[in-house]
């Protein structure tokens, strides 16, 4: 009824696969929001979140991965509660049920076409201005791309930056001296690895050390 072909992509080959893996961010993002460091009980939460997702408007589609599936909206505790402002469809027989549903999903599919031309566009659009490189200076607070692991912890649900770190010294156009925490080591690590920090709690220790570091690297 609803002509669905399955393929195959290359096995180890997450690049293959790329809207696949785009669903899999997201969902663990909400994991790693939901859980806020509590990793030992995740597969509990799974259900409620993927309800909460097959739910939601989706920002490519405009519609909610529950319509593009299943041709309507299911019934979630909100909807029960303060009820939905669309009257339920009822058919005559299983062959209206089936023309009304491949009506409904073809209305869908097709909506889902030109919100997905408009998202292609805007995408291009946000990548084209993000391939300008950010230039920090000394004393500017910025996120490290956390890269530490630790046996026990599942590396996917840890917070994805850690920070703020301060920038020591620019040391070209693409690598910057900085510092993590007070006192302590100091590396060299590449612009695509920081961030800039938008939080208001500057380390105190940061004018310190890049006084330190100057007088230390005459």
């Amino acid at each position: 009824m609803l002509e669905v072909k399955k393929t195959r992509t290359s096995a180890r080959n997450p690049k293959g696969n790329g809207q696949c893996e785009r669903v899999h961010r997201t969902i663990l993002q909400m994991l790693r929001a939901y859980l806020k460091g509590n990793q030992t009980d995740w597969d509990k939460h799974i259900g409620c979140l993927m309800a909460a997702y097959r739910s939601s408007t989706n920002e490519s589609t405009g519609l909610t991965p529950n319509m593009m599936m299943l041709g309507r909206e299911v019934k979630t505790p909100l909807r029960l509660i303060f009820g939905y402002n669309q009257p339920e469809e009822t058919s005559a027989s299983f062959g209206d049920y089936v023309s009304k549903l491949r009506h409904r999903m073809h209305l869908a599919h097709e909506i889902c076409r030109r919100f997905m031309l408009k998202m292609a566009k805007r995408r291009k659009d946000h990548y084209d201005v993000r391939l300008s490189l950010n230039c920090y200076k000394p004393e500017d607070p910025v996120l490290l791309l956390n890269e530490i692991r630790k046996e026990g912890i599942c590396q996917k649900l840890k917070p994805i930056y850690i920070g703020p770190c301060i920038i020591l010294k620019k040391m070209n156009s693409l690598n910057y001296c900085i510092q993590l925490v007070k006192e302590g080591p100091v590396k060299v690590v590449n612009h695509d690895k920081l961030k800039p920090y938008q939080g208001n709690q500057y380390p105190e220790w940061g004018t310190s050390a890049v006084r330190i570091y100057k007088r230390q690297n005459k």
